[in-house]
């Protein structure tokens, strides 16, 4: 039989990587994270896709949607991850490709010239009448600077753009850096100098969204105008003189070339002074350089502007105190000057340390495996080994260094990391040719735990008094860190004890024990589901402990054996393994004795997850533990040993026996039989506890006083179960000794006959599969239609007439006791006359038929009450067909209830379970297509069918989800790359977005197009695609202004690609958000306050509803690039909602609500509680799409990096 699960999901996300690295897109473009990643094979989507490649393939895989300006991660065959992440960025994106950084500049076609790749967006004059020399843009926050005169047409030279004789004697020259630009003024002469032009040089500025103020400092600061946060910046603007030689004796007359001029050693440096007016930037250069009789020509003045990011490097001069060095350009000195030797030197007391601030959020709630901070030196003064220190200066998670960082204010050395003595030098700076390393394990793992986004680190030389140490060492520093997400905190609820019953703090007199319990954990790790080898050994440790007599705390572990996880959910990236341990007992091999708990002693005992991981040398690292149970909000467990006690009731079963091994499975009953050894039971209160679990107690009398009871209860879903049971004697006293039955589910049986009819075209026959016959075909069945999962899937086609219908020759199931029965169809029209999908035959009626009818105008599960006369039936109906539209209905007979129930795509028609109030078996033949009746056959079917399958169990709501559930499907999709009289349109043609306040759709200029002219630059490469939504913060928002698409109750997703517009916005801002009369009942928020995406759902739409709120504790939010994609996905079955970003779930929120979702409306970039709106978005949106269902994790992947313009039905048929 054929599967119709996820059967070319493969191939699509094959596809899209494809698509993804073609020409122009290789990963070569970028460095790789690992010296054994340079042969990586090609990226997967997603951290989970990217470790089952690795497994497979022995290689490291880099993972695409983590892939941005400054970082690449892959995963490692041994399960680990490693993320090398940068200072500098290393690669940009240009017309929706990757490519590495180029700040070579080259002239456009409007007379302009740009550098070819960068981070924002700049442009510098060509020349003439217009007086902009200089501007930088980035999502619509755009800052330039004016020449007061006309321009001459400009020099290039790589970089740099040298406009002659801006005044008499004086050139201008503007260089381009990957970040931002400068813009040097060249005195050439004593004479130039005197020109009173240069006491005080006022430059018009032009800004639009932004706010441009000088701070304490000297520097400037631009912040946007809706969020408040900084979008470029720029240090305390310096000047120098050529004072000094170059090494072989000549003078130093030309200004630094490359990202950044700046002073070279030994010239005097001075600051000038800055005042910003709301239309000028003033510079006043110190009159005392310009005009000492010691001062060398040329001199230069130098201002520098930057995009403001969360990395950052720096370096301090001892002789130039006062002076920023803020993003210097190549390379800097570490160490004492060696006046001596080098007239390069300021002072022969000039003494320099460099800084680097790098983002470490990333590793936050990880274990680290291994890290290393690697620079590049390119000059060391001594042949023999000399160290220098590399130390952690911040003491928080806020970068220790800003624009304004001197020797005089530095950061003090908080730890010192280590010391190394290189000798070998590197020829320039690059990317990727740091030699220079140090170990750094112990600062990440510090990072990681306590939640820092940025760490700054300290180069400085091992003695600051002797010269032979001094080094110079490029601002290319980064980490490369390898890592391992450990194991997540158990879950108290999932913590048993037998006997003892329930986890529990403050209640052991609630808890006896007459023998040492046997206690239960279940252990969670995001990183291994059970798909394929996509699996980990995850370990349990255990910790008991006691206050003794003298007062003293007797503490004991016990670590488990290692154990391999297996999935908690289809298409989640979560596996479990669950673990015993008997408190006391003897462990093999954990290095732990036994030991003898004692009684009358409160007892308590916790639980933590372990996961080893493999170093780069074959070492094992034995230290990935996650938290324990009791920490955050969680209690321990407690118990009394009390052998006085009545013995706790034992609980058996044949079906569910706890005995830590899987049995199958859903849908099927077991018997539960609880039993005393008390004489005086008379009953017993019982609950169980697992997934989709209905944990209510219950009462059962036993069979006679002191004797058993037994239940009989059905597993809905797969994984770990708990039956707690109290037995209770005969004044209604339960005994306080409980006990708990741990029993392991796997899935249900399959099915016990099943037909896919995916038959090819002209066969006579539908095969059997699962044990069932070939079913005969009558001349009005064809096949080789198109079937539910499209062009590639085939059903079988049925014409409406009495020849339409396949007949098995035997019955497929007992319909007098629990059967299942279920089938794709699809109708052509609306029907006029009942229509059969699937039935058996009995003697005059059908024994059961599942199929439409056409009083009720729904679907329906229907069973005759008698075998011959027709009295009637026993049924249950409802959901409307629709036309040409793929359905999955599953009717379920429970015997055990004596109920019917009817799914329509996955959902239960909850309001119509019905009782059967007589039973009888139908041992006649399985149809398709027609039912059998007094009269012959009869309701024959005009439309399509595919996989009908039978059971004999129950098909619970989770399977029938799972099995039944249609295929998320687009509702609706906003490239958000056109406008047209303020409204943005629905790609499908749907309802448009309608665009308020000062929102905008931003397009680029499409006047350089780089296949017909390779040195154009295009101007700011919007989001994603064509163009973007521009929000200003204040009042900018689309909003899709009626209702709808979404369904009432149903699962459903939103996505959207969002940037915003600063690094650090003060401001919360909602970037999705379905909102109702009153409040929001979703949305997805940047949080001021932490500095994260936030999730935020409400119960009901209420003025004063219960809100739920999680965070993402990963990342920061992205400024840059491609920024982030978001992703919600609700799943109604299983009540909860996910946020992914970048293609990973970060927060999970279990959601029991009352919305309306079909009454909801969508804002992109504000929340709306009533008619009061807030939280305005600053930055640009992008890519909005709505899904009917919920995505499972690698579709949320794929979506993550989708081209612009495609679907995933799209790409489906592309594959």
């Amino acid at each position: 039989m054929r599967s119709r699960t996820s059967v070319r999901r493969g191939s699509v996300v094959a596809a899209v990587v494809a698509a993804l690295l073609a020409p122009g897109l290789s990963v070569v473009s970028a460095p790789t994270v690992a010296e054994a990643a340079t042969d990586t094979d090609t990226p997967a989507l997603s951290p989970n896709d990217a470790q089952a490649k690795a497994e497979k393939s022995g290689k490291p895989i880099e993972i695409l949607s983590l892939r941005d300006e400054y970082s690449t991660t892959v995963a490692n065959p041994n399960g680990t991850f490693t993320t090398r992440e940068y200072v500098q960025p290393v690669r940009t994106r240009k017309n929706g490709e990757w490519t590495d950084i180029d700040t070579t500049l080259v002239k456009q076609k409007n007379g302009t010239i740009a550098p070819k790749a960068t981070l924002s967006a700049m442009s510098f004059s060509g020349g003439g009448d217009d007086p902009t020399f200089a501007s930088i843009e980035k999502d619509g926050r755009a800052l330039s600077l004016d020449w007061p005169g006309k321009l001459p047409k400009p020099k290039l030279d790589g970089s740099t753009a040298t406009y002659a004789n801006v005044l008499p004697g004086v050139d201008l020259k503007v260089t381009a850096s990957a970040e931002g630009f400068s813009h040097v003024l060249v005195v050439k002469t004593k004479k130039a100098a005197d020109n009173t032009e240069l006491a005080a040089l006022e430059l018009p500025v032009d800004t639009s969204l932004l706010d441009v103020t000088a701070h304490s400092g000297g520097g400037l600061t631009a912040t946007d105008t809706g969020s408040g946060g900084t979008v470029f910046e720029a240090p305390q603007p310096l000047m120098w003189d050529s004072a000094g030689q170059k090494s072989d004796g000549t003078d130093t007359t030309e200004a630094p070339t490359g990202t950044d001029a700046t002073p070279p050693q030994g010239a005097q440096v001075a600051d000038v002074a800055v005042d910003v007016s709301d239309d000028a930037l003033t510079l006043t250069p110190d009159q005392d350089l310009l005009t000492d009789a010691d001062t060398v020509y040329p001199v230069y003045i130098d201002p520098v502007v930057k995009t403001a990011n969360r990395s950052a490097w720096t370096m301090v001069s001892s002789y130039y105190s006062g002076s920023s060095f803020w993003k210097f350009d190549d390379n800097e000195g570490v160490g004492k000057c060696p006046s001596d030797v080098s007239a390069l030197c300021a002072s022969a007391t000039d003494i320099k340390r460099q800084f680097f601030a790098i983002p470490t959020a990333t590793f936050e709630d990880k274990h680290i495996v291994e890290a290393q901070f690697a620079v590049t030196q390119v000059f060391t003064y001594s042949s023999s080994a000399r160290e220098v220190q590399l130390a952690r200066v911040n003491s928080s998670g806020a970068s220790a260094i800003n624009s304004g960082t001197t020797w005089s204010n530095q950061p003090s050395s908080k730890e010192t990391i280590g010391s190394k003595s290189p000798t070998d030098n590197a020829g320039s700076c690059t990317s990727t040719n740091q030699n220079v390393r140090f170990d750094v394990t112990g600062t990440v793992q510090k990072a990681a735990d306590n939640g820092w986004d940025t760490t700054t680190f300290r180069l400085k030389a091992g003695s600051e008094s002797d010269t032979s140490y001094w080094k110079r060492f490029c601002g290319n520093a980064h980490l490369e860190v390898t890592y391992n997400r450990p194991p997540l905190q158990p879950d108290q609820d999932d913590l048993k004890m037998k006997p003892g019953g329930s986890c529990e703090y403050g209640s052991a007199t609630e808890h006896y024990v007459t023998e040492a319990p046997r206690v239960t954990a279940v252990i969670k790790d995001y990183d291994h589901n059970d798909t394929g080898s996509n699996t980990e050994s995850l370990q349990a440790q255990f910790k008991v402990w006691w206050t003794n007599s003298s007062g003293t705390e007797v503490v004991h572990y016990a670590t488990t054996a290692k154990k391999s996880t297996v999935g908690v959910t289809k298409g989640s990236q979560t596996g479990q393994a669950t673990f015993y341990y008997t408190i006391g007992s003897d462990v093999t091999g954990d290095g732990e004795a036994g030991f003898t708990i004692p009684s009358n002693t409160t007892i308590a005992w916790a639980v933590r997850g372990k996961d080893d991981t493999t170093k780069k040398d074959g070492t094992v690292d034995p230290s990935a533990y996650g938290a324990w149970s009791t920490d955050g909000d969680q209690s321990r467990c407690e118990f009394i040993y009390d052998t006085s006690k009545p013995k706790s009731a034992k609980v058996t079963s044949t079906e569910y026996p706890d005995d830590e091994s899987w049995h199958a499975g859903v849908g099927d009953y077991g018997n539960f039989t609880m039993d005393s050894p008390s004489t005086d039971v008379t009953g017993y209160t019982y609950y169980f506890t697992g997934p989709q679990a209905d944990s209510a107690k219950k009462k059962i009398a036993a069979e006679s006083t002191g004797g058993p009871a037994t239940v009989r209860w059905m597993p809905p879903s797969e994984g770990s179960y708990t039956l707690t049971v109290t037995a209770v004697d005969g004044a209604g006293n339960p005994q306080k000794t409980p006990t708990s039955h741990v029993f392991l589910v796997s899935d249900g049986r399959a099915p016990v006959a099943a037909w896919s009819l995916g038959d090819a075209a002209g066969s006579t026959k539908a095969a059997g599969a699962s044990g069932a016959p070939d079913a005969t075909a009558g001349s009005g069945v064809t096949f080789g239609g198109e079937g539910p999962l499209g062009s590639t899937d085939t059903a079988a086609s049925f014409d409406g007439t009495d020849n339409a219908y396949l007949d098995a020759g035997k019955p497929a199931v007992d319909t007098g006791s629990t059967f299942s029965v279920s089938a794709w169809v699809k109708l052509p029209s609306k029907p006029t006359a009942n229509m059969t999908v699937v039935s058996q035959d009995g003697t005059g009626q059908p024994g059961f038929e599942l199929g439409y009818d056409v009083d009720s105008a729904s679907w329906t599960f229907r069973i005759s009450v008698s075998d011959m006369e027709s009295l009637g039936t026993w049924k249950v109906s409802g959901a409307t067909a629709v036309v040409n539209s793929w359905t999955h209905l599953i009717g379920v007979y429970d015997d055990e209830l004596g109920k019917m129930m009817l799914y329509v795509n996955g959902h239960v028609v909850a309001d119509d379970v019905q009782a059967r109030q007589s039973v009888w078996s139908a041992s006649g033949a399985l149809q398709v297509g027609r039912k059998l009746d007094l009269d012959g056959y009869t309701a024959p079917l005009k439309g399509s069918v595919a996989d009908v399958k039978l059971y004999d169990r129950v098909v619970p709501p989770v399977e029938g989800q799972e099995i039944g559930g249609i295929q998320p499907h687009q509702l609706s999709y906003w490239q958000l790359d056109e406008e047209a009289s303020r409204f943005s349109p629905e790609t499908g043609g749907g309802t448009s977005l309608t665009l308020g306040g000062g929102a905008k759709i931003y397009q680029p200029n499409d006047s350089c197009d780089p296949e017909a002219d390779p040195d154009c630059v295009p101007p700011a490469e919007p989001l994603w695609g064509d163009g973007h939504l521009d929000l200003n913060g204040t009042n900018a928002y689309a909003t899709r202004a009626t209702a709808g698409p979404l369904s009432a109750e149903d699962s459903f997703t939103l996505t959207a690609r969002a940037r915003l517009a600063s690094a650090s916005p003060t401001a919360d801002e909602t970037v999705l958000a379905l909102t109702g009369t009153k409040g929001s009942a979703i949305r997805v928020k940047y949080s001021a306050a932490e500095a994260r995406w936030r999730l935020v759902v409400t119960d009901a739409d209420s003025s004063s509803p219960v809100t739920t709120t999680i965070l993402d504790a990963g990342d920061r939010p992205s400024s840059e690039g491609d920024g982030d994609h978001l992703t919600l996905v609700y799943n109604a079955v299983f009540g909860d909602v996910l946020l992914y970003v970048n293609g990973v779930a970060v927060a999970d929120a279990a959601w029991d609500n009352t919305w309306d979702f079909s009454t909801t409306r969508l804002q992109v970039g504000r929340n709306l509680a009533g008619a009061t709106a807030g939280e305005y978005f600053s930055g640009a949106v992008d890519e909005v799409r709505m899904y009917q269902g919920p995505l499972d994790a690698s579709l949320v992947a794929l979506v993550a990096v989708m081209p612009a313009g495609a679907s995933i039905s799209e790409t489906e048929t592309s594959a």
